[in-house]
């Protein structure tokens, strides 16, 4: 077997093409792999947008090629005339000598194609690689709202690239084959990406309903469609606030399909920080003892792999964070040191992802820096705001340190943008907390309920609910959610929740130490 020449980012191979891929062009020879026209008479000079657009056309050989998909393949986010392109394929006809008309063909009103002969370049996409396509729009007026449209494609495209988590094509690429919107597995073989995402605005009377779907652009199946409905005289108000749905809906989706490629993957392919990581993310979704344990042996081998995958540093932070929280004694001070310096390296590697920005907040609130971290968590919502994982944390520091009612806002923010969570519980805590602390004392038993029945497992949270219904007069609900405890199970002692939640206002802390008391539990 060829060995592969791979480039990688974020341990995310961006191309590969196998070293013995070579393509015949009458009396030349093309190498792929080593970036070479070469004749009889040796090498053979090409300008290097010429070269770029030979090195497309000989990937896509047989193929027909549009004009705009070859401009997108060789002046990526600039924009250039068909001029360019023309003056382009005059030079390589030029270069492959007399038979050049026959090697490159024009096909009228359809575009270029070459015809060659060797075996074809194998290429990958990029893991979690993704072009947002213009959102077409149907109906009469299309014409004078396809500009919002466009905007809001575009706003998308923006916001995707702000959480650092994918390999997003540009603006110009993607727009620039809009055309090819229902042919993914032909988008993916141009831009080569894995996920596409096309939209389309239908107009009736004074309404639009926007249909957005996530495509796999390897076998062209649909993985995600929602639509979104808006009046007509709201549609600049929607394309200011449809973008961060959207894009946390893309995010989930698309980290959902990459940990499914992660969970398959043959047991004897070589070590790859992509798949490291996400293999990583499977198991934090998983019960048992040492679960953390392995998910962050997973976020250290990919930072092993690839030392400036910020992610990486980021989630084994939240790894040591939890591990802080739950395990008291000598053991949490070394958790707690540990999920500061991972949170410090994912800064270091970069300084724009809000998965790191979210890492460090919640490493300096565990440190006791409540306002710090706050600020951190508050700079990654700047940074992107259609991180939910973001706005929890803040909604977590007001509720137990700040402000109940800005708690409020920033939970059901998250919970918006991210309405099946896997951490739902956490997050219904934090809302029982404070619609506790804002008076709402039956919003605060309804969700403290809730939070109870979502956890799968016996933990704090359940703890924390108890003490909350508890406080708040629900004396014997409390007492059956104790009563879920294993037999092994330490007896929970309220303050070790105060050594974790520290700080706590006089309002919330008389609710835990009445039911703490109701409880018959040690006091805070």
């Amino acid at each position: 077997m060829p060995k592969d020449t791979q480039l990688s980012l974020a341990g995310a191979p961006i191309l590969a093409f196998a070293q013995s891929s070579v393509v015949s062009l009458g009396a030349l020879t093309l190498d792929l792999a080593r970036g070479r026209l070469t004749g009889p008479q040796g090498d053979i000079a090409l300008r290097a947008k010429s070269f770029g657009l030979l090195a497309h056309l000989a990937r896509n050989r047989g193929r027909v090629i549009a004009k705009d998909e070859l401009i997108a393949a060789v002046w990526p986010d600039v924009t250039v005339s068909d001029e360019s392109l023309t003056q382009c394929v005059h030079d390589l006809r030029r270069a492959l000598g007399a038979d050049g008309p026959q090697l490159l063909r024009t096909v009228p009103r359809r575009g270029y194609m070459l015809v060659a002969q060797g075996p074809l370049a194998v290429s990958t996409p990029v893991p979690g690689s993704i072009a947002v396509l213009p959102f077409a729009l149907q109906g009469p007026d299309a014409p004078r709202d396809q500009v919002l449209f466009d905007g809001l494609a575009h706003d998308v495209t923006g916001r995707l690239a702000r959480l650092r988590a994918f390999h997003v094509i540009g603006r110009g690429s993607a727009f620039a084959l809009r055309h090819m919107a229902d042919a993914p597995v032909d988008l993916g073989r141009a831009l080569n990406i894995a996920y596409a995402v096309t939209g389309r605005a239908i107009r009736r009377a004074d309404r639009f309903r926007l249909h957005v779907d996530l495509l796999d652009c390897r076998d062209g199946r649909l993985i995600w469609s929602d639509a979104f409905d808006m009046a007509a005289p709201d549609v600049m108000r929607a394309a200011d606030q449809l973008p961060d749905p959207i894009v946390a809906a893309l995010a989930d989706e698309i980290t959902l399909s990459e940990r499914h490629r992660a969970a398959i993957a043959p047991e004897n392919l070589p070590p790859d920080a992509w798949r490291s990581f996400h293999t990583g993310l499977n198991l934090l979704f998983q019960s048992g003892e040492d679960v953390l344990d392995r998910a962050l042996d997973q976020f250290a081998l990919a930072t092993t792999l690839d030392a400036g995958f910020a992610r990486a540093h980021a989630f084994a932070s939240f790894c040591h964070f939890n591990f802080a929280i739950r395990r008291f004694g000598p053991n949490r001070t070394a958790a707690t040191q540990a999920a500061h310096a991972a949170s410090s390296r994912a800064l270091a590697q970069d300084d724009g992802s809000p998965a790191a920005h979210w890492a460090h907040g919640r490493a300096l609130w565990l440190n006791r820096h409540a306002q710090a971290g706050l600020r951190q968590v508050r700079h990654a919502i700047a940074i992107c705001p259609s991180f939910p994982h973001a706005h929890y944390m803040a909604g977590f520091i007001e509720a137990h340190q700040g402000d109940a009612a800005q708690a409020l806002r920033d939970l059901n923010r998250a919970q918006a943008l991210s309405p099946c969570d896997p951490f739902l519980a956490s997050l219904q805590v934090a809302k029982a907390t404070a619609f506790a602390r804002t008076g709402d004392d039956t919003s605060a038993v309804a969700m403290a309920a809730q939070a109870a029945s979502q956890c799968a497992e016996f933990d704090q949270l359940q703890c924390h609910a108890a003490l909350i219904l508890a406080g708040l007069g629900e004396v014997t609900q409390a007492r059956a959610i104790l009563a879920t405890a294993p037999v092994n199970e330490p007896a929970f002692r309220p303050d070790m929740l105060h050594a974790t939640i520290y700080d706590m206002p006089g309002d919330i802390r008389h609710v835990l130490q009445t039911g703490a008391q109701a409880l018959g539990l040690p006091q805070l």
